[in-house]
């Protein structure tokens, strides 16, 4: 479903309080670098900016591209912190362990990237990951044809008709 995924790293970073409108904060000299070893969300309830001008590669301009944001590379789904993300400081999408992607406008060279980040009442230490992916549609499509069907199987009887049908055609 996405054959190219593209890490994006470079990040900046600013602590802030509770964030009470949908207005990006200033780029001062208060942001600080964000690297792939650094952590977040030890505070209780932290809040926090994350900032990055991201670059489209060129044989990537005007396809169909999402951009993946996470705590982990791995899919933890019990928990995850609650983001959300901005594109040329406009809100586009809550981010959460459900829905970690976002579209972006791949018409566009260049794309500023805010992310608002939340981490859990009691703290967590957590990274913060990024990826450019290219997606391809039809695969997409082809795996939810043939998974609905097939997860559908364990809440059918097995002696029931639509059950033996769905076996039959996958």
């Amino acid at each position: 479903i996405t054959p190219v995924r593209i890490k994006i790293s470079g990040f900046k970073t600013k602590k802030c309080g509770y964030k009470e409108n949908n207005i990006v904060p200033a780029v001062d000299d208060t942001w600080e670098d964000f690297g792939d070893l650094d952590r977040w969300g030890t505070d209780v309830e932290e809040h926090r900016w994350f900032l990055k001008k991201i670059t489209i590669p060129d044989e990537l301009v005007g396809k169909d591209l999402e951009l993946y944001i996470s705590s982990t590379d791995k899919n933890n789904e019990q928990w995850e912190p609650q983001y959300m993300a901005y594109v040329d400081g406009k809100f586009i999408r809550g981010i959460d362990s459900q829905h970690r992607y976002f579209k972006l406008d791949s018409t566009k060279k260049e794309q500023d990237i805010h992310v608002y980040a939340y981490s859990t009442p009691h703290g967590q230490i957590s990274e913060f990951h990024c990826e450019l992916c290219l997606f391809q549609r039809d695969a997409e499509k082809l795996y939810y044809d043939i998974c609905t069907p097939y997860l559908a199987l364990e809440l059918l009887d097995p002696i029931s008709k639509d059950y033996v049908t769905i076996k039959t055609c996958l």
